[in-house]
């Protein structure tokens, strides 16, 4: 079977840049998601944490906090500063926000 032909260079180009953009853009964060890393943190029921209130009121701590900002990073390409998340602002709120923070530069 014949292999394809080479794409000229500026095809190759705009075919890479595209799919650096689709890599790069963050997806959704949900306020369910948030809840479940943390009350696996925390060693508790995502139902028994309560979306409307600020996680430090549950017991997470810097060193806990950076293991989703790890993953939201990582999973999401999303930077969120461990202050967010151990702030006065509830999971709900911080979930909305999450897609407005700044993509971590590849």
């Amino acid at each position: 079977m014949p292999s394809p032909a080479p794409q000229p260079p500026a095809q190759q180009a705009t075919a890479q840049q595209a799919t650096a953009q689709q890599a790069a853009a963050p997806r959704e964060f949900t306020t369910d998601e948030l809840l479940q890393q943390a009350a696996d943190i925390l060693g508790m029921a995502p139902g028994g944490l309560d979306p409307r209130r600020a996680l430090r009121d549950f017991g997470l701590d810097s060193l806990r906090a950076t293991v989703p900002q790890r993953r939201l990073r990582t999973d999401c390409n999303i930077e969120v500063p461990l202050g967010q998340l151990l702030g006065t602002e509830s999971p709900a709120s911080i979930s909305k926000s999450l897609t407005r923070h700044r993509v971590v530069p590849a």
